[in-house]
């Protein structure tokens, strides 16, 4: 059932922070790649929050907490020295490992195209040591291994089965993320304009028809469950992209992901795009879920890019080549400025009505 409560808070709370943004920015670690002349800044938001949770069981709130206290944070990018103002806008949602960095080669591409570039942590994730940024709740894997421990968790399966494996707990706490993402939404499109200086100016900062999501990984993967569940307009993206989502998972031996994500295509509410390198652990998702795609309403596009680079030596700690890819598809620039100017075309050529 749709928490609309929850919606419901995520909007005022988007208004009131939208309105009082900082006028410092705050230290990147992206800025030792970048240099002190990248044009780009960064402040750490809060885009819920903090709120104590509606129900005092909820098992994605902070269980050590006595007053389960949301708060969801992120990072937001944006040009420096200029208004932003109407801008399109980019948010982007991380794979499944709880410690994040900044998606620093991302945002400098964005935001050198024009765009606002939006990192929120999902609840439970948190920055790297000394980030001093951090989403209160539960980690995917801590959830899965209590609702394992205690049998307390159910599990929404689209064939209507009840039986909640480990895989099906997964994917559904994947799925029960889109009120994470219903809230990114919400806080980008009720944020004000930024001025010069970083501080608060008049109008607001998001274009409303070019608010894109984007997720990578697990992040592709609960924005493609976000575009099959959001469908209020104050929240609707403009476009849904998922790179490379379920590629590590994908497989008989863990069949949720694709069942559960294919059912969500069904139920798809705006334009989708996907895109993996041709490296990748498989193609399977790509090929499925946009086999489904072409066949919905809204249009869809695929693409498969050149392998994404690795380290060639057998004996590298690193991994194999896809898992390595897998990654670089995101975090090298080089494979950002291959595959950035489609996104930016599908972007622009799907905005909302």
């Amino acid at each position: 059932m749709r928490n609309t409560t929850l919606l419901k808070i995520s909007i005022v709370l988007a208004v009131i922070a939208g309105a009082s943004a900082s006028a410092l920015a705050d230290v990147s670690e992206c800025d030792a790649t970048w240099g002190p002349s990248s044009g780009i800044q960064m402040q750490r938001v809060t885009y819920l929050g903090p709120i104590a949770a509606s129900d005092p069981n909820d098992p994605r709130a902070d269980q050590g907490d006595p007053s389960h206290t949301i708060q969801l944070r992120g990072w937001l990018y944006f040009k420096d020295g200029e208004v932003n103002k109407d801008k399109p806008v980019l948010i982007y949602n991380h794979g499944h490992a709880q410690t994040r960095g900044e998606p620093c080669a991302m945002a400098k591409y964005f935001v050198n195209h024009g765009f606002v570039f939006f990192a929120p942590l999902r609840r439970g994730h948190n920055g790297k040591p000394g980030s001093g940024i951090r989403s209160t709740g539960i980690h995917t894997d801590d959830y899965v291994a209590a609702c394992l421990v205690n049998g307390n968790c159910d599990c929404h399966r689209c064939d209507g089965g009840s039986a909640c494996s480990k895989n099906a707990l997964e994917v559904d706490y994947v799925r029960q993320q889109y009120v994470d993402i219903s809230a990114q939404l919400a806080y980008i499109k009720f944020h004000g304009a930024i001025g010069r200086d970083g501080g608060g100016a008049r109008g607001s900062l998001a274009d409303p028809k070019r608010i894109a999501i984007l997720g990578h990984s697990f992040g592709g993967a609960v924005t493609i469950f976000a575009n099959a569940k959001i469908s209020e307009q104050v929240e609707l993206q403009s476009v849904a992209i998922d790179i490379s989502g379920a590629e590590l998972s994908w497989g008989d031996s863990l069949p949720f992901w694709k069942s559960e994500l294919s059912c969500a295509m069904e139920d798809q509410q705006r334009p989708i795009y996907f895109l993996q390198p041709k490296n990748g652990r498989t193609l399977a998702p790509t090929k499925t879920l946009f086999g489904i795609a072409i066949n919905q309403k809204y249009r869809s596009q695929a693409d498969i890019f050149p392998a994404a680079p690795w380290d060639e030596d057998p004996n590298s700690s690193k991994g194999p080549e896809w898992k390595q890819a897998h990654g670089n598809f995101v975090t090298v620039e080089s494979q950002v400025r291959l595959w950035g100017p489609s996104v930016i075309e599908f972007i622009n050529r799907y905005p909302l009505p």
